[in-house]
């Protein structure tokens, strides 16, 4: 009696033991299963980064309509506004992209900008009656140091398309990146257009799938804002294609499977404003004029079309300049004149570039280079309107959500960050690791429409994981069991 008691008792233990031990083991290895499919889901081996020129931060009400920048926002995070450099130009802001640092750091401090040094005025627009101006920009000009140069240090390959004053056959410090094309080659092919680069970005990632970061840069939105309007139908037409044109790069990825690695951002290097007035040439003002009158002092002038950077060559003496300044400061249409070292309150103090005198023009007010805008930038960034945007995307980034204000100086230490390789970057900016998340599923673009071709089948997964051998031994262990019960009872 006492051994079938013995036999029941040592049945039930065996039991609850083979059930506890593998709901347990069990448990573990799917626990480690989720965090290996984690890790790979969530493997970044790639970020690309598309500046969507003049993309206002309250444009999106425009595009609410439009399914690639609906998915993304869902698929990532969204910033509530991004503050430019001063000025709010697209020389000097996609060079803060990609160096991290204000214009008094990375040395490119407008459009057009004289050089102490090199006793020259460098510029994206060539002018014939300007003696000083040098169009012969590119990464040689540049300060301090691109994310993308500090990339290839770090044996990173990179690719830049079309970016400002990242030009082919220029290099920062003897280096340049792996696969360049500027702007000056896509008008040579016909594809200088926002889908014609996008779909480069996209076609050139695919042949060299060893890219691991890359900048692209999109002009249309910015075109339109000047020429036709914040408000106008031809704005609203071109984010449609800017939509048609991220649709292409999305899908492309897609079908050669790259896109689930790939981190994509997209940002913009500053807002646009409704122009009151494109006539606004500084040196007709009748202020200028008593300036120049009374002081004896003539500035050679860096234009530009909402700010006004003044030289004065030959003149040392500081006081001479700040009263020149003072005939400017309050004048009709001038938000605010700084002098001198007033410009460190703007970071335009840069120490071989740094201006005596700019004057930054009320919002609205303009000049004009041949045809009168309807839209213009390069105001003070403390100007709501002048904000740009911040979205990013892909594995290793939260998803559906927002975050505060972020800086353009921020946008170089995040990507490389985010690669691994931000260690002895130097910049002003700071990686925005609020955007890190762990994603449950592959970073996957749901409109992209496979070919007609007849699919490889998924082959059936067998019973020969870690679990069914898991299972197998503890069936076993309690088979066992009941051999040892049974040769009990029978004794």
């Amino acid at each position: 009696m006492k051994a079938k008691i013995f036999s029941k008792a040592l049945f039930t233990i065996l039991l609850l033991g083979t059930l506890l031990v593998s709901s347990s083991v069990i448990t573990a290895i799917e626990n480690e299963k989720t965090t290996e499919l984690n890790a790979v889901v969530n493997e970044i081996n790639r970020v690309v980064v598309f500046s969507i020129d003049a993309f206002r931060y309250d444009y999106f009400p425009k595009v609410d309509d439009e399914f690639v920048f609906q998915w993304f926002m869902e698929e990532g995070i969204v910033a509530d506004y991004q503050v430019s450099s001063n000025p709010t130009v697209t020389a000097v802001n996609h060079v803060s992209m990609i160096t991290g640092n204000h214009v008094d750091e990375h040395g490119i401090i407008g459009n057009t900008f004289y050089d102490w040094a090199d006793n020259y005025s460098y510029s994206l627009f060539s002018d014939a009656a300007d003696p000083y101006r040098n169009t012969n920009t590119g990464l040689h000009l540049l300060t301090s140091k691109p994310s993308v140069i500090h990339a290839e240090e770090n044996a990173v390959n990179t690719a830049v398309f079309a970016w400002p004053y990242v030009d082919e056959g220029t290099d920062y410090g003897g280096i340049s990146p792996t696969y360049l094309y500027d702007y000056d080659w896509f008008g040579a092919q016909d594809k200088r257009t926002d889908f014609g680069i996008a779909n480069t970005v996209a076609q050139t990632i695919v042949s060299h799938p060893d890219i691991e970061l890359a900048y692209a840069w999109l002009p249309g939105v910015d075109a339109a804002g000047h020429y036709s309007g914040v408000d106008s139908s031809t704005l609203e037409a071109v984010l449609h294609s800017i939509n048609t044109a991220l649709d292409k790069f999305f899908s492309v990825l897609e079908k050669n499977d790259l896109l689930k690695d790939t981190v994509v951002i997209l940002t913009s290097d500053h807002g646009m404003a409704t122009v009151t007035d494109s006539y606004y040439f500084l040196e007709d003002k009748q202020f200028y004029l008593d300036a120049v009158g009374n002081t004896s002092l003539t500035p050679y002038i860096a234009h530009d079309a909402a700010f006004e950077l003044l030289y004065f060559m030959d003149e040392t003496n500081t006081s001479k300049v700040e009263e020149f300044a003072s005939y400017l400061k309050g004048a009709p249409g001038i938000q605010t004149v700084y002098v001198n070292e007033e410009n460190d309150a703007i970071n335009l103090n840069h120490p071989d570039r740094g201006v005596n005198i700019s004057v930054w023009l009320d919002q609205g007010m303009s000049r004009h280079f041949g045809s009168p805008y309807v839209g213009m930038h390069g105001y003070l960034n403390d100007n709501p309107e002048m904000r740009g945007i911040f979205m990013i995307a892909g594995p290793g980034i939260t998803q559906n959500s927002t975050i505060g204000a972020t800086s353009i100086r921020d946008i170089a230490p995040t990507t490389l960050a985010l690669l691994g390789i931000e260690s002895g970057f130097v910049c002003g900016g700071t990686a925005l690791t609020s955007v890190e998340g762990t994603r449950t599923s592959n970073f996957t673009y749901p409109f992209y429409v496979p070919s007609t071709e007849t699919p490889t089948p998924t082959p059936t997964p067998t019973p020969t994981d870690e679990g069914s051998y898991a299972f197998l031994s503890l069936l076993t262990f309690f088979v066992a069991g009941m051999y040892f019960i049974n040769r009990r009872r029978k004794n």
